[in-house]
């Protein structure tokens, strides 16, 4: 599964018995079957994104194309930069490496076994401050003022940390650090990128640690290289 391009397969929620899977190895690789083919499907959108983004910004302002130019606004506003600022917006529409999106999904979500995760899509523990959305209040802190969000896909779980990781402030550190590897032509370094997630947890230093940790001993920086396969 892990080799050559992956299949086109995407489910709406993880399956509910991978807490009952005693096997390790099998549960991660159980994880990865679910997780990773969504998120290679979201980083192939954002390359389309950002492809047609660099087209328009090489061609002049006075001929470009209305629907070009609606595009353009749109985009900005979901990546939440204005229009003109093109910079900041490519700084903004680009991946997030498959091994970061997956190591941090395994620790948020125990590999897929916490409930948020089963009974909520909720893969990355995104929190919410809003008392009238739904959510699910935590167990173990007391009197807490915020829910972890509840999704209603796997799909929708993964993009709500892209599109956190490419627009809040928090994460301003992660999207230079990923800019620099552009302009210089290197590829995107997940554990590189891992360094600069101080503020994603308030653990600090002691996550982002363990974030480079969970790449380098799964060895997930393999999957930084896979693709999906063309057709279903």
């Amino acid at each position: 599964f892990l080799s050559g391009d992956i299949p086109r397969i995407f489910v709406q929620a993880l399956p509910n018995d991978l807490d009952g899977i005693a096997d390790t190895e099998r549960r991660k690789q159980r994880f990865l079957q679910v997780v990773l083919p969504q998120v290679l499907r979201l980083n192939e959108a954002i390359r389309a994104d950002r492809a047609r983004l660099i087209a328009i910004g090489q061609t002049p302002v006075n001929i470009r194309s209305t629907a070009n130019a609606d595009w353009l606004v749109a985009l900005a506003q979901r990546y939440g930069v204005i229009p003109t600022d093109y910079q900041s917006l490519l700084a903004r529409v680009d991946i997030v490496p498959p091994s970061l999106a997956i190591a941090q999904g395994a620790i948020e979500s125990g590999w897929g076994t916490s409930r948020f995760a089963i009974a909520g899509n909720a893969l990355f523990g995104q929190r919410t401050f809003d008392s009238s959305s739904a959510g699910f209040r935590p167990k173990d802190v007391e009197d807490p003022n915020f829910k972890v969000r509840r999704f209603a896909s796997l799909m929708g779980s993964i993009w709500g940390y892209m599109i956190t990781l490419n627009t809040h402030p928090a994460h301003a550190g992660f999207r230079e650090r990923r800019a620099r590897m552009r302009q210089r032509g290197n590829a995107i370094d997940s554990i590189a990128l891992a360094s600069t997630l101080t503020r994603y947890s308030e653990e600090g230093e002691r996550y982002t640690s363990l974030v480079r940790n969970v790449i380098s001993a799964n060895n997930l920086r393999r999957l930084d290289d896979l693709q999906l396969a063309k057709s279903p």
